[in-house]
């Protein structure tokens, strides 16, 4: 039985730490369960050195096939700052395939929350104040 597999898509260009970042995905996706992630900063093997010398465009579309043969991809919490792994979410939805998005702790979530928290409280009580005027 074949095992399905799935593409990890992130920022690389610009990124000093990217083969760390892409190591640590594929570990956390091996750990969920997913048999082979693809790690696009490693899975050609011995052949990567040459293929980060091809031209950016040719690096694009040849992820871009490796990718149509993958059950889903893996999108990292940041890939909305590559051209290439939001190039690679839209051909990912033109195939149909699977999306998963890293979802990080964010140190600023607990605040985030508190203000919606006190947006939903005004909110009440605005509507409160509004219906005790409404009546008289």
């Amino acid at each position: 039985m074949k095992q399905p597999r799935i593409y990890i898509s992130g920022p690389i260009t610009g990124h000093s730490d990217y083969k760390e970042r892409f190591a640590e995905a594929a570990d956390t996706l091996r750990k969920a369960g997913w048999v082979k992630p693809v790690n696009p900063t490693t899975m050609f093997g011995w052949f990567q050195p040459v293929f980060n010398r091809l031209p950016y465009r040719l690096q694009v579309f040849i992820d871009c096939m490796v990718l149509s043969t993958c059950k889903g991809i893996y999108l990292m919490s940041d890939y909305n700052l590559s051209r290439g792994a939001r190039l690679e979410k839209a051909v990912a939805e033109f195939l149909q395939l699977s999306i998963y998005e890293q979802r990080l702790n964010n140190p600023f979530s607990p605040l985030i929350k508190s203000f919606i928290d006190m947006g939903e409280q005004m909110s009440r009580f605005s509507s409160i104040c509004c219906d005790a005027f409404a009546t008289k």
